[in-house]
């Protein structure tokens, strides 16, 4: 958010600011929700894993009712805790199913693990019995804080209106938190919603009506095809590492600017990472006239940003690593994102890279390959964000041995590939 708001400071005078508030919408539904009950406690994550793993555990323990519900909690047992959450967030909660029926006729395309009646029941039986362990501990998971604030809007507890309600990443929202938005806005007509499915880190399987009456935007929509933000060359190079969904049919856009191909770096020894990066931020800075400071890293996880960005500042290139929350665009350092926070961005020159820590999909780690295909689904997604946030110059840093299957992947006609040796 802060960097959103730092772009639109520099679109809109003073006064016009004023007039905006740039939130999420789990900050609108937290301030809606926390003024039904002044003793909102969000659950961590950490906590939340904790009561999952409680609740499952006590479930497993108890006799099954039949053979059919045997076999039902044998699927139960092979699902994940992350799968699980999933499960809860975007299908149950996130589309505020209420019934145990209303479970049983939910259309779930995409999720990986296809469930029966008997394993949907089982599912359900888990997701009572957590939310009720939430409960006990007295705090509350953002899916409720979400609910509550639609009821409260809804119900006329909660009267402020937005004019004009602008919903960027779309595609990224639960039907909960869309329909939250529609109701903000005083009329239909105020309600923009901008969307890239390619850009979907999560499978949404429903319609925009079905999330809320008033999304109903036919006549009143516009496909953009033109991208003025990446050049062809990187465009075509980021397409490459999508894979569609069923019945999903993704198109290209086109790019009115064109540039140097991106740089595939391979087998680059995880100690000399921070050089390597080094190096060609500093190419490109050159190669376009711009301060070294243009350029972002972006990375899977947390620890591998803060390991680059140390790495960087010690050859002599100034670099922080970034919370989304807490980042600075007038910074004058190399800006080292995760992959999550770099949504909405848009960098001149952008590496891709802590590739080592083997925080990816991994065939082996799965007892289902539907659900390895969906979750590797959802990480090309997550790589295309990345890489599509470079305006001019991207590089993708891979290394020695790295086995990310979308990596792989990569077709060499669309890269300029760098393959280092011992000697490099």
């Amino acid at each position: 958010m802060a960097a959103s708001k730092q772009l639109l400071e520099q679109l809109l005078t003073p006064d016009q600011f004023k007039r905006v508030r740039v939130a999420t919408c789990d900050e609108i539904a937290y301030q809606i929700a926390s003024a039904q009950s002044r003793s909102l406690q969000i659950v961590d994550a950490k906590e939340t894993m904790k009561l999952l793993r409680e609740v499952r555990s006590k479930i497993a323990a108890t006799p099954s009712e039949s053979f059919e519900a045997g076999i039902a909690k044998r699927k139960l047992a092979t699902m994940s805790d992350r799968y699980l959450l999933e499960e809860f967030e975007w299908i149950i909660d996130g589309r505020g199913l209420a019934t145990v029926q209303d479970y049983l006729d939910a259309q779930r395309p995409g999720r990986g693990i296809g469930l029966r009646k008997n394993a949907r029941r089982e599912v359900w039986k888990v997701h009572l019995a957590f939310k009720d362990a939430i409960s006990k501990s007295g705090a509350i998971q953002y899916a409720d804080l979400r609910q509550t604030a639609v009821a409260a809007v809804r119900s006329g507890k909660w009267k402020p209106r937005y004019d004009f309600v602008i919903v960027d990443e779309a595609q990224d929202l639960t039907p909960v938190s869309l329909a939250l938005m529609a109701e903000l806005a005083v009329s239909e007509e105020g309600i923009c919603c901008a969307s890239d499915g390619k850009q979907s880190l999560y499978s949404r399987n429903y319609s925009w009506t079905t999330a809320h009456p008033r999304l109903q935007f036919k006549g009143r929509t516009a496909l953009l095809k033109r991208n003025y933000r990446s050049t062809a060359e990187i465009d075509r190079a980021a397409f490459d590492v999508l894979t569609p969904e069923q019945g999903e049919d993704l198109e290209t856009s086109i790019s009115v600017h064109t540039g140097t191909m991106p740089v595939l770096l391979k087998n680059v020894p995880v100690e000399e990472e921070g050089i390597w990066i080094a190096r060609f931020i500093r190419q490109m800075s050159a190669h376009l006239r711009m301060k070294v400071n243009a350029a972002a890293v972006l990375t899977l996880t947390r620890k591998e940003g803060e390991r680059i960005a140390a790495e960087l500042s010690q050859s002599g290139l100034p670099a922080r690593f970034f919370l989304g929350r807490d980042l600075d665009l007038k910074s004058e350092e190399v800006k080292v994102l995760t992959l999550h926070s770099a949504k909405g961005l848009e960098f001149p020159v952008v590496i891709l890279g802590g590739f080592a820590s083997g925080e990816f999909p991994l065939p082996e780690t799965y007892l289902d390959r539907d659900l390895f295909d969906e979750h590797m689904r959802n990480h090309r997604r997550l790589l295309y964000v990345g890489m599509t946030r470079a305006m001019r110059g991207l590089m993708v840093s891979m290394p020695e041995g790295c086995d990310d299957q979308a990596l792989n992947d990569l077709k060499s006609e669309n890269w300029h590939i760098e393959e280092l040796t011992l000697n490099s």
